[in-house]
């Protein structure tokens, strides 16, 4: 848009310049140059009748000066040759100045592209800067959080309350984060499905160790955790017993139960939600199902069921 500018403004200049320069034409009235009057020239007068001209012999001006004529340059110059002149003076001064115009706004072009170029970088290095802090921020709470595990799920055990009775299933619980974890729910039980995943199991019972206690220090361990079968899915345990040989060589007996349905499966199935000193929205989930061949439960490796997040 400048550049349109500069160059009509230039052409108008040129050609007020062309106008001004063009001479008179044949309307116009000559300029001549006629011959000053002098004082006491000395002029012979001559009689009319001798049809000659008056002449000058040795004629001098006032000041004493032979009177030759007029050698004045400046009459001889035209009026419309000077106007012209200047004319054209002015139109290359204009044309320096749009030349001028043009060169500075060069030179605005560049410092703005440099500008933008810098800008750029600006935010380029500002975008870095929120990146490195996101993912300082992040790898503060994960270092700086809780971390639930849950593992020893294997056999399926008549349970040791005379007056419940029935059978469960043992587990463990540790936090081997560097903060401590305070438990805001738990799923945790034996369910029967076709389907996979399985539905969760009910809210754990008031009296469970995660609510009663639900602060979970920094390398704390629950052991022998248990759940009880729902009722329905075990008839009994007639079908022998499992002997499990522990680390330190020692022996335990496990019954092996008689199910409902065989061929239904079963799952044990983990879902506890929990938060830290410093973040939350923490999840931790596992799942295992029975495996009749050898009487246990073997955990899934299904990442979808198997987290901690």
């Amino acid at each position: 848009m400048l550049s349109r500018f500069y160059l009509m403004l230039f052409l108008s200049v040129c050609s007020v310049g062309a106008a001004q320069s063009m001479p008179l034409s044949s309307n116009h009235i000559e300029n001549k140059t006629y011959p000053r009057p002098t004082k006491n020239t000395g002029i012979q007068q001559l009689p009319a009748e001798s049809g000659q001209h008056p002449t000058s012999s040795n004629s001098t001006d006032g000041h004493g000066n032979a009177g030759k004529g007029s050698n004045n340059t400046f009459d001889k110059v035209s009026p419309d040759l000077i106007v012209a002149w200047f004319t054209g003076m002015l139109v290359v001064v204009g044309a320096a100045q749009v030349c001028l115009f043009f060169w500075q706004l060069r030179l605005i072009r560049e410092s703005l592209a440099d500008a933008k170029e810098s800008a750029d970088a600006a935010a380029e290095a500002a975008k870095a800067a929120t990146e490195q802090a996101i993912i300082a921020k992040r790898t503060f709470e994960d270092r700086e959080r809780p971390y639930i595990f849950v593992f020893g799920v294997k056999y399926i055990q008549r349970s040791g309350d005379p007056f419940s009775g029935g059978f469960i299933v043992e587990y463990n619980i540790a936090n081997y984060g560097s903060t401590p974890a305070i438990i805001d729910e738990a799923y945790i039980g034996v369910v029967r499905s076709q389907d996979m995943p399985p539905a969760l199991p009910s809210p754990i019972y008031d009296g469970h160790s995660l609510l009663s206690s639900p602060i979970f220090p920094s390398g704390e361990r629950r052991d022998n955790l248990f759940m009880h079968v729902p009722d329905g899915i075990i008839v009994g345990d007639g079908g022998g017993e499992i002997v499990a040989f522990n680390n330190n060589g020692s022996s335990e007996n496990y019954p092996i139960p008689i199910f409902n349905d065989p061929d239904m499966p079963i799952f044990f199935r983990v879902l506890i939600k929990y938060r830290g000193t410093f973040s939350s929205g923490h999840e931790t989930a596992a799942l295992w199902i029975y495996d009749h061949a050898f009487n246990t439960f073997t955990q899934t490796r299904e990442k979808l069921y198997n987290y901690i997040r």
